[in-house]
């Protein structure tokens, strides 16, 4: 576990499987709301939203055993996209910053073990210098490999954040310009992402290609949705 305070808060990610997770409990503790009325807000949530959670369990203070959820990046942020207030958003990119650190940390104990792109791309050039027979052929496929390797190498954690909170703000925006209440909140996030999706035909933003990260931003800060319901 990995622990942070949030709202004075100490708010505990759970690491499982190389992936990160938050609880209901604490979402609850550090928004300031109802804990039954968080687990009614995911029992509420369409079958395949609820696929980012698992239903889970605690023990009180009188050594019951109560329901709580853990759930992924994803779902913390269906979930509590309708928190509104200024307090609320700094929550939100509290969570988000504890999410990035502690999967950037997965990800360096990761590379210890496995061999990156980038490595095993520069061991071939280091065997090829040694090679005499077809060294001209040679570079050219490794500078083939080098070009294909920088065209599908995907945003990093710190990008994948920017564009977090590009999106926050984007949905603020359209929300005032449009004079929209709260409840359209979710609909305006859920497009941005659609948006992004279509426009560089991935099933995430986080499979970005790196080298156009500026476009996708360019594209947040500049988006038009059809806002009619």
């Amino acid at each position: 576990m990995s622990a942070l305070v949030i709202n004075n808060i100490e708010v505990s990610l759970i690491s499982k499987d190389g992936k990160v997770f938050a609880t209901s409990l604490d979402v609850a503790k550090v928004f300031e709301k109802e804990h039954k009325n968080v687990l009614r807000d995911v029992s509420n949530m369409s079958e395949r939203a609820r696929l980012n959670f698992e239903l889970k369990s605690y023990l009180s203070l009188n050594n019951k055993e109560m329901p709580m959820y853990e759930m992924n990046r994803d779902g913390f942020s269906f979930l509590v996209m309708g928190f509104t207030g200024e307090k609320a958003e700094n929550f939100k990119l509290d969570f988000i910053d504890g999410f990035n650190q502690m999967e950037n940390a997965l990800r360096e104990q990761q590379s210890m073990v496995h061999l990156t792109p980038q490595s095993f791309t520069m061991k071939a050039i280091a065997e090829m210098a040694n090679s005499f027979l077809g060294v001209e052929n040679q570079i050219k496929e490794v500078k083939g490999e080098i070009a294909e390797l920088k065209n599908s190498t995907t945003i990093d954690y710190a990008q994948q954040q920017k564009i977090q909170k590009q999106i926050a703000i984007r949905v603020a925006e359209l929300r005032n310009t449009h004079s929209l209440e709260s409840s359209y909140q979710r609909k305006i996030f859920q497009g941005l992402h659609r948006v992004l999706k279509e426009v560089f035909q991935v099933g995430s933003y986080k499979d970005i290609a790196k080298v156009r990260f500026n476009e996708a931003i360019h594209i947040i800060q500049n988006s038009k949705l059809n806002l009619s319901i």
